[in-house]
């Protein structure tokens, strides 16, 4: 058979979508099937917070977005099938759960404003061009660019894992934490402490870490705390660290040594509290529910979605609490950093996050592939077609075989 070469039909010039809020990552067919851990997320490219209350998906799923809804420019929201299965499978935190489900074959996804227009769609499929890993091999299916025209199979990829070395981002007995005593409450709102944007007032001192008082393991307290005891329970703590652009992990590890409890925030979200903490919101004069375990390093994993981490700066916040005004001793120790990469680890979705696939340059999207006749002899001259775009346009394409 002779391979005479390609015939390019159809050139497009394909513009960028309009800004706005896009459909930017689907997994629609989870591995194991049974997870239960599908989801939908939106993401702002434009240059302005929207309010998405009375929005509503009804091609594909049902679901209608709550009153007070906003999605902040550069910011996510994901709508799962099941949030709780979301939550436990990766620590994020989603709206829903929608009614219906979506399907393993593909099918148009359609999102609609409170008014019913059309705010964006998307018709996936299983199959080639659109990303085939996506079809229960645990990937998701994420939006290369968030400019790219999303009902293209082209403009899409299977989620994969971003193999990046180990960092840290604090150290144990780092420097440069500010933290003041829990006399009263650090902030009005009273969570307003934990935010990127908080201002910390003359209230607020600078000191390295391990920061306490008394016997706790081995630490050493250069300054140990003065007057604690009698007089207040828990202490403030803040910090930041920086996230360098292209390398927002997925997974972040919190190391700590510990008397006694405490909450931890990044990014004005809770992504921790040690077991010996009641449920819901604490106040500066609260107690831990027990003592905790002051001589050994422990450490939990944080998803990164749910921590909102971000390119640039991202801040930490712990609220640590003692176990009563009389306890003779109290102290933390933090080590925050991306741990050593699974390469032998299972793709996953990268919900809340930058897509793993992200690329400010994205290749041309080929697509309606066929080949005439379809059963070629020995000898026959073959033509095939392909119609391949590029936002930027195609000088011309060649065929290797």
């Amino acid at each position: 058979m002779n391979l005479l070469g390609s015939i390019i039909s159809g050139f497009v010039f394909v513009g960028a979508a309009q800004a706005g809020v896009v459909i930017n990552e689907i997994h629609y067919n989870s591995r194991p099937n049974n997870a239960q851990d599908e989801f939908v997320e939106l993401y702002n490219s434009g240059d302005t917070p929207v309010d998405l209350s009375g929005w509503f998906f009804n091609d594909g799923f049902d679901f209608t977005f709550p009153v007070g809804t906003q999605i902040g420019v550069g910011g996510y929201v994901v709508v799962a099938k099941n949030p709780a299965a979301l939550l436990e499978r990766y620590g994020l935190g989603a709206l829903g759960p929608f009614d219906g489900g979506l399907s393993g074959e593909g099918e148009r996804i359609e999102l609609r404003r409170a008014d019913g227009s059309v705010a964006d769609e998307v018709n996936y499929q299983d199959n080639f061009p659109w990303p085939t890993a996506a079809g229960g091999a645990g990937s998701s299916m994420e939006l290369i660019h968030p400019d790219l025209d999303n009902d293209l199979g082209g403009s899409w990829r299977s989620s994969k894992i971003v193999v990046l070395p180990k960092l840290i981002y604090l150290p144990e007995d780092g420097p440069g934490w500010r933290w003041r005593a829990g006399t009263n409450e650090a902030s009005s709102p009273i969570n307003a402490w934990t935010e990127a944007s908080f201002v910390e007032d003359g209230t607020w001192v600078t000191q390295k870490l391990p920061i306490g008082f008394g016997r706790v393991g081995t630490q050493s307290f250069n300054p140990p705390i003065a007057g604690m005891v009698g007089n207040y329970t828990s202490c403030f703590f803040r910090n930041e660290f920086e996230i360098v652009d292209g390398e927002v992990p997925q997974e972040i590890l919190l190391r700590y040594l510990l008397d006694d409890g405490m909450v931890v925030y990044i990014n004005g979200s809770e992504v921790f509290r040690t077991d010996n903490m009641a449920a819901g919101q604490l106040a500066f004069d609260d107690e831990s529910g027990g003592s905790g375990d002051e001589n050994n390093w422990l450490e939990t994993s944080i998803n990164g979605g749910a921590a909102g981490l971000k390119e640039g700066t991202n801040v930490i916040a712990v609220h640590a609490f003692n176990t009563s005004l009389g306890s003779n001793d109290f102290g933390l120790n933090i080590e925050l950093l991306r741990p050593e990469p699974d390469t032998e680890a299972d793709p996953e979705p990268s919900a809340g996050l930058v897509n793993t696939v992200f690329s400010e340059v994205a290749p041309p999207f080929i697509r309606q592939v066929s080949h005439s006749p379809k059963q070629p002899t020995s000898g026959e001259s073959t033509v095939i077609t392909a119609k391949v775009t590029d936002p930027d346009g195609v000088a011309s394409v060649t065929l290797e075989v």
